[in-house]
């Protein structure tokens, strides 16, 4: 891509506490990242400590999809078993394929981040409405990042202490056979995937298998877990944050292309608007490509976790089981969601910008101008489909959302007639 000068306000200190925040909730699921406008400064000892830390949890995550994987095939004959370890597979090959997506993107990552940031300094814009919507940004992703490390914070500590409690009832209550603690685990509404993977790793490292470090080992599991979730939260923060500045850039233009395009303003100023235009669709399409590959493995595995978790949730009786299947249901239809709101929010945008230009001062105005107005017409409407999230594999809309939970409901439905 060609570098192109944009029209720009001079430089301003401008309020950062979301995406300062954002960065180090970064560093604590694994990856360093510098996101603008303040990098976060690391000397090379933490650098390499950080490295480490990063490994194992990727290497903690590979181990979890394995064990899983093994788990489902050792226990495919019990339906019921089979589907409440399908979930946790699905929701543990999401972490994976974002951990490892955006850690071999992570370069990638912080170009479009400070591309993107460099687009708040259009002149076009109004200073003041500039900084209001700086500091509305900043908040919502404080807002955002605090709620959702918060609830699921809640939503595994209650899964873990249930199924520490689980743990204590089958091996501190059976004194009998491998059998009889087998038939105890098919009763109980225990992580299988958890018990097995102990398994594995006592037979690997030759330990005596006990009580008390099985429960270490599920806690550090459940860590791994909100590490690998919190992984997914921060990058679709990031790319939400992305969006809205796009959406938001698309308002300014559709706003001031009126203007612009009246016969008593100089050709310069003109220029300068299809320059930053054209330079917004650029960085629209290069957003969607990075972005891309994270939705298409969130609406797959969501359209599959809806449908198992609503089955799951209405066959449980654990209390805390449950509020913890539903916390992460939830968060898997908000996390596409938004994703399809913003995509809608994008569509509207480019439709007002195309009318905007349209009902503009262009009809008796002169050839260049009139030129340059049907040239903007024709970019706004043009394969408007291949500008939204998801593109070229889905286009996020409303509309989209709403064909995923009809195809969740299907799933659902054909579940309980396999079942009965």
């Amino acid at each position: 891509m060609q570098d192109q000068t944009l029209p720009i306000h001079s430089q301003q200190k401008r309020p950062c506490f979301g995406y300062t925040l954002l960065s180090v909730m970064h560093l604590v699921c694994g990856q360093n990242i510098r996101l603008p406008p303040k990098h976060l400064k690391i000397s090379t000892f933490w650098r390499v400590v950080h490295l480490l830390y990063s490994t194992i949890i990727n290497l903690a995550v590979i181990f979890c999809v394995g064990t899983t994987i093994l788990t489902f095939l050792k226990y495919r004959e019990n339906f019921g078993h089979a589907l409440f370890i399908a979930s946790s597979f699905f929701g543990v090959l999401e972490c994976f394929i974002r951990i490892t997506y955006t850690t071999i993107c992570g370069k990638k990552i912080e170009d479009v981040a400070a591309r993107v940031y460099e687009t708040l300094e259009f002149t076009e814009a109004d200073a003041k409405r500039q900084k209001t919507f700086i500091v509305k940004m900043s908040r919502i992703i404080a807002i955002l990042v605090i709620f959702l490390f918060t609830a699921f914070i809640v939503s595994i500590s209650a899964n873990y202490v249930s199924t520490f409690g689980q743990l204590e009832d089958i091996f501190g209550n059976v004194n009998g056979t491998e059998e009889e603690i087998n038939q105890q685990m098919m009763s109980k509404q225990v992580p299988l995937e958890v018990v097995e993977a102990w398994t594995y790793v006592c037979a690997f490292f030759q330990l005596w298998p006990s009580t008390g470090m099985l429960k270490v080992y599920a806690a550090f599991l459940h860590v791994i877990n909100f590490l690998g979730i919190g992984r997914i939260i921060v990058s679709d923060i990031l790319f939400y944050s992305w969006y809205a500045i796009i959406i938001n850039r698309f308002h300014m233009l559709a706003k001031s292309a009126p203007a612009v395009l009246n016969k008593q303003e100089n050709d310069k100023r003109l220029v300068d608007w299809i320059q930053f235009h054209h330079t917004i669709n650029e960085l629209l399409q290069e957003v969607n490509e990075l972005s891309s590959p994270g939705i298409v493995a969130a609406v797959v595995c969501t359209s599959l976790q809806i449908c198992i978790l609503s089955y799951v949730v209405i066959k449980m009786h654990d209390k805390a089981i449950i509020w913890s299947f539903l916390m992460f249901g939830i968060g898997s239809i908000y996390q596409v969601f938004v994703y399809c709101l913003l995509g809608q929010r994008i569509k509207d945008k480019v439709m007002e910008l195309h009318s905007e230009v349209y009902r503009g001062p262009w009809i008796e105005n002169e050839f260049t101008k009139q030129h340059a107005a049907v040239i903007i017409c024709s970019a706004a409407s043009e394969k408007i489909g291949q500008c939204l999230p998801g593109a070229p594999f889905f286009s996020m809309s409303l509309q989209f959302f709403a064909s995923v939970l009809s195809i969740s409901t299907q799933y659902l439905s054909s579940l309980n007639f396999c079942f009965h």
